[in-house]
């Protein structure tokens, strides 16, 4: 409710001003601030008809568009609790987390998304006349969205329903990260509300800026440094017209901020790179911040940034604490470092190195999972499963994951994502992956630039046929001797292996955001990896 008591100010105070861009019917087009209302209170009282009322779980399973962001504020209005599914789900995924939450009703952008998951539930559809399959014939079609407002005979007020406690429960987020099952974190109004002012504090945004958006909204990190900033602000917010057009619409979007991982900031680098003149105009000219999260930044991208204008904020968080829990900003800001808390925000780090948190954006608990919940606090602090440490001037650093720590067998601690940073700092390097836990050496698999290794020894021919070459393999290792020429004896690559193609969400060898999911990496090249250690030197 505290986000919709926002929309209003904006809609009472500007509401002509623009305030989102879509592209639909092949055009850009805007929504003000009135039209958003309009919107949200129509769609609200169409599901109140439909019997959604106080507490039901509504899911979300679509990709980003502007219905998206109107049916989850509509979730807020009704005081109903939001529930987005993420549209890269497995089937057996989507039917696990649909039956866990209890879902009342699910709203999706095409019904053939749901296939064949047999799972009994009403839906609304936000497109066209749904047509009912075989394969979802178990789905009861309540209508499509234009149906369900159809029916709304009461013109939309500028007025809030009756106020209710400001910690409800307002979303239900499942995630996994990179191992485990997936896990229901429920967040509050309050926890979403604070989070997203206090990240807009820290991004030093007003009214005049424009935020691209591309990150998929049902994941915490756009949901509240895109979508809920936007809200609180009353900037201006474009979303992707599509997922694969993320680079080439910024000439046209022309924002000034952007949220993203660190290989989209890596990708929009090297689209940069390949301009003759100037770069500016591969991300409109009017680019002056961009905020990175969920993965760690490598230092050239920070600096190719820096050195163009454009402050590059780094970030950390969890979904369990919506997710902002601390932050550069332009006028604190330190490199390496996710910045310091939010205020009302303590971090800590435990005797094991493990970062702790406390604050108003922590999490009520996992969904129906008392004792996870119970499992994941210590002494009232949020254990994040992250390995870090604080510098004296509060700044803090994240060095790894404590489930990820390489114990090797001479009983020494490595954290991998240190040497995979490094590593990718060379221009060859587009992935890599540290490996060794439970041995007495590491070895590394590289997904190389193959462009970049073109140009550096003026080559043709097929990165298929180099990627099975001793001699290419040699010179990838010369190039890992060389990054790692300052770090300690015990954290050495001893051997390398080549991966022609890229690991991606895809083929689930990175989550969402953009991290490697390490234990499906070393099972799909386990016999490359086993291979390294039986070989002879």
């Amino acid at each position: 409710m505290l986000l919709i008591k926002k929309l209003l100010e904006h809609v009472k105070q500007r509401g002509d001003c623009p305030a989102l861009q879509v592209f639909q019917h092949e055009r850009w087009t805007w929504f003000t601030w009135q039209e958003l209302w309009q919107q949200v209170s129509t769609l609200a009282n169409g599901l109140q008809n439909l019997g959604v009322c106080d507490g039901n779980r509504v899911g979300i399973y679509a990709e980003n568009c502007w219905q998206w962001i109107i049916a989850d504020l509509a979730c807020h209005y009704l005081r109903a609790v939001s529930v987005p599914l993420s549209t890269q789900l497995s089937s057996q995924q989507l039917q696990s987390q649909m039956l866990h939450a209890g879902l009342s009703l699910l709203i999706v952008d095409n019904l053939e998304r749901l296939g064949a998951v047999p799972v009994t539930i009403d839906v609304l559809t936000m497109f066209d006349e749904p047509r009912i399959t075989d394969d979802n014939a178990h789905c009861t079609v309540l209508g499509s969205w234009d149906e369900i407002i159809g029916l709304v005979k009461i013109n939309a007020k500028e007025e809030l329903p009756t106020e209710c406690d400001s910690d409800r429960i307002a979303t239900i987020i499942y995630t996994s990260g990179t191992t485990g099952a997936p896990k229901g974190v429920m967040l509050s109004t309050d926890s979403l509300a604070f989070d997203a002012e206090q990240t807009l504090h820290r991004y030093g945004f007003d009214q005049a800026d424009h935020q691209y958006c591309f990150l998929p909204l049902f994941h915490a990190f756009a949901r509240t440094c895109d979508l809920y900033t936007w809200i609180v602000g009353g900037h201006r917010l474009t979303l992707a017209s599509d997922r694969k057009n993320t680079i080439s619409d910024l000439s046209h979007v022309q924002p000034t901020h952007i949220n993203g991982v660190p290989l989209y900031f890596q990708r929009l680098r090297e689209a940069a790179g390949l301009m003759d003149k100037t770069n500016s105009s591969v991300w409109g000219g009017r680019l002056n911040q961009v905020n990175s999260g969920g993965a760690a930044l490598d230092d050239a991208t920070f600096h190719f940034y820096q050195k163009r204008g454009i402050t590059m904020l780094e970030g950390y968080g969890l979904t369990e604490t919506s997710p902002v829990a601390t932050l550069n900003s332009r006028t604190m800001q330190r490199i390496g470092s996710v910045g310091k808390p939010l205020p009302e925000t303590d971090v800590r780090i435990s005797k094991v190195g493990e970062i702790q948190i406390t604050g108003p954006h922590v999490f009520t608990g996992y969904f129906r999972d008392a004792v996870l919940t119970s499992e994941s606090f210590e002494d009232g602090w949020f254990k994040t499963g992250d390995l870090g440490r604080i510098d004296d001037d509060g700044f803090l650093f994240v060095t790894g994951r404590l489930d990820e720590m390489i114990v090797t067998t001479s009983g020494e601690n490595i954290w991998p994502e240190l040497l995979e940073m490094e590593l990718q700092e060379h221009a060859t390097i587009e992935q890599v992956m540290v490996y060794g836990h439970g041995f007495d050496y590491l070895v590394a698999l590289i997904h190389p630039n193959w462009q970049q290794f073109i140009n550096r020894l003026d080559l043709s021919g097929d990165p298929a046929v180099w990627v099975d070459s001793p001699n290419v393999e040699q010179w990838f290792y010369r190039v890992v001797e060389q990054q790692l020429h300052d770090f300690a004896p015990h954290e050495q690559i001893r051997k390398v292996a080549l991966v022609q193609s890229p690991w991606t969400t895809e083929n689930d060898m990175l989550t969402p955001k953009g991290t490697l999911r390490r234990s499906q990496v070393a099972a799909k090249f386990d016999s490359i990896l086993q291979a390294m250690y039986e070989r002879n030197d």
